[in-house]
C-alpha cells in the first residue's frame, strides 16, 4: 500500500478494518499508548500525502473514556499528555482520509480495495460517481500510491488515466466540456443524477487490468446510444431512449441485467460527432438504426449499419454540392440582377428630377419670351396669373417628387425581400456560417440600398 502503509504503520503492522470508497478511505486499527508514534513523526508521514487531502486522526480508550483528534494543527502537549495517561491501555485508532480532485488530479491508496468496493456499485452509481469527479474537468488523472501494482500504466481513456503516483504525469488533451455542450444541443439525455459525460470518458486506449473494461465498455455503448436518439432517459437501471428516422423505434433495457456492449455504436458517435454538422449526421443515423430495429434488436447492429450510414452520407453530401452551386449560381445571377437594378433606380430618379426642373425652367422661359414679344416691360413678367400657375407648378413637382420616392422605396423592399427570399430558400441546406460567408454578411445588399 506504499505511503498508506506508512501512516498504519505507526500505529499497528495490520488494520482491523480497511475501506476505501470512492472518496473516503477508513482505516481502524488498535495499539498499546506506549506504541503511540512521537506526533512529529506522524506530522512528517502526513505531509507526504498531497495536500488536496483531508487527513483526520481519531484516538480513544476502550470505555471511551477520552478522545484526541489529529487533524490541521494538533497539540503537542495535548498528545503527550493522552498518550502517558492510557500508556498501559489497548487503544483504537481511525484514521479518514477525505480524498478530492485538484488540479485535474485524484488519488488511489489501496487499489484493490477500492476495486472491489466500485465494482460492486449498479452501472448508474459508477456513472454518477464518475460524473462527480470529471465535473468541470477536461480531463482527470488517478494517481494510484499502490506499490504491489505492476504496470507503471495501468488503464487509460481519451480523458482519463489511472497511473502509479511516481510515473511523470502523463499529459491529456481534450475538448470535454465543450463536447459536451455539443451533445447536449443535439440530443436529449435525461438521468436523474444530470450526468454530464461522454462515450469518450470510457472509451479504453491502454488497458492492464480487465477488471474495469467490461463495465467500461458497457457505459461507452450506453452514452454512445443516449447522444445517437433523439431522447433517452436513464433511471438506475432502467434506460429507455427513442429513436426516430424512417420510424419510430423504442428500446428499454435493464442496464445491470442486460448484455449492453456494442463497439458499433461508439464508432457511429464518434463519426457524427466529429468533424462537419453532426446536426446533419444525425439524421442519416438515426434513419438507417430505426430501419435496422425493424428486424433486429437494436443492441444487435452490426459493421453493415455504418457502412450504410457513410454511404447515405456521401449521397447527401453529393446532392449538397449540386445544391450549392445551384446557390452560388442564383447569386451570381441576382448580384448583375441587383446592381442593374440599383443603377436604374439611382439613373431614373435623377432623369425624373432633371425632367422636372427642364420643365419648370421651359415655363418660366416661355413666359419671359411671350412678354418681351409683346412689348411688355420685363418687371410685368410675374403677373397674379403667372404667379398662381407656377406655384401650382411647384406643388405638382412636390407631389411628383414624394411619388417617386415612394416608388425608390418600393422598389427597394421589393429587392430586400427578393434577396432575404433567396437566403430563407437555402437555410436547410447550408448552416448559419456557410450562409453568412457565401451572402458575405449582405455587404452586397448594403451597398446597394
Amino acid at each position: 500500500m506504499g505511503l498508506l502503509n506508512s501512516l498504519i504503520n505507526s500505529f499497528s503492522k495490520t488494520p482491523t478494518s480497511l475501506s476505501e470508497r470512492v472518496t473516503t478511505l477508513e482505516i481502524k486499527t488498535v495499539c498499546l499508548g506506549k506504541e503511540l508514534p512521537d506526533l512529529e513523526h506522524l506530522i512528517l508521514i502526513k505531509d507526504r500525502f498531497p495536500r488536496r487531502e483531508k487527513i483526520k486522526i481519531s484516538i480513544e480508550n476502550e470505555t471511551l473514556e477520552e478522545i484526541i483528534q489529529i487533524a490541521d494543527i494538533p497539540n503537542f502537549q495535548q498528545y503527550q499528555n493522552f498518550k502517558n495517561k492510557f500508556f498501559d491501555d489497548e487503544l483504537e485508532v481511525m484514521i479518514t482520509i477525505d480524498k478530492k480532485v485538484e488540479d485535474n488530479k485524484f488519488s488511489i491508496y489501496c487499489f484493490d480495495n477500492f476495486m472491489s468496493d466500485f465494482l460492486k456499485k449498479e452501472t448508474s452509481d459508477i456513472m454518477k460517481a464518475f460524473n462527480q469527479l470529471l465535473k468541470l474537468n477536461n480531463y482527470l488523472i488517478f494517481e494510484i500510491f499502490d506499490s504491489s501494482l505492476v504496470p507503471s500504466l495501468l488503464l487509460s481513456t481519451e480523458t482519463m488515466v489511472f497511473k502509479k503516483a511516481d510515473e511523470e504525469n502523463t499529459i491529456l488533451e481534450s475538448d470535454r466540456l465543450k463536447k459536451i455542450e455539443t451533445c447536449k444541443q443535439n440530443s436529449n439525455f435525461y438521468s436523474n443524477s444530470n450526468l454530464e459525460l461522454i462515450p469518450e470518458d470510457f472509451h479504453i486506449k491502454t488497458d492492464s487490468n480487465s477488471n474495469l473494461r467490461n463495465v467500461f465498455e458497457k457505459i461507452e455503448t450506453l452514452l454512445s446510444i443516449a447522444y445517437l436518439s433523439n431522447s433517452a432517459f436513464l433511471e438506475k437501471s432502467s434506460f429507455k431512449i427513442q429513436i426516430s428516422g424512417h420510424r419510430m423505434s423504442n428500446y428499454e433495457c435493464d442496464i445491470n441485467v442486460q448484455k449492453l456492449k456494442n463497439k458499433e455504436f461508439y464508432e457511429i458517435y464518434k463519426w457524427t460527432y466529429t468533424d462537419g454538422n453532426p446536426a446533419d449526421k444525425l439524421i442519416i443515423a438515426r434513419n438507417a438504426i430505426s430501419l435496422h430495429c425493424k428486424n433486429l434488436d437494436l443492441i444487435n447492429i452490426d459493421e453493415t449499419v455504418f457502412a450504410s450510414i457513410k454511404s447515405n452520407f456521401a449521397l447527401y453530401q453529393k446532392e449538397n454540392v449540386m445544391q450549392y452551386i445551384d446557390l452560388k449560381n442564383k447569386l451570381a445571377e441576382y448580384i448583375v440582377k441587383l446592381t442593374t437594378t440599383s443603377n436604374d433606380m439611382i439613373y431614373g430618379l435623377f432623369d425624373k428630377f432633371k425632367n422636372n426642373l427642364i420643365a419648370f425652367l421651359t415655363f418660366l422661359l416661355s413666359v419671359y419670351l411671350i412678354k418681351i414679344m409683346s412689348n411688355q416691360s420685363v418687371g410685368s413678367v410675374f403677373t397674379k396669373d403667372v404667379t398662381y400657375l407656377s406655384f401650382l407648378i411647384l406643388v405638382a413637382s412636390f407631389l411628383f417628387m414624394i411619388i417617386g420616392i415612394a416608388e425608390v422605396y418600393f422598389q427597394k423592399n421589393k429587392i430586400v425581400n427578393g434577396y432575404n427570399e433567396l437566403k430563407k430558400n437555402y437555410e436547410d441546406i447550408l448552416d448559419k456560417k456557410d450562409i453568412e460567408n457565401t451572402f458575405k454578411s449582405d455587404d452586397l445588399l448594403k451597398k446597394s440600398i
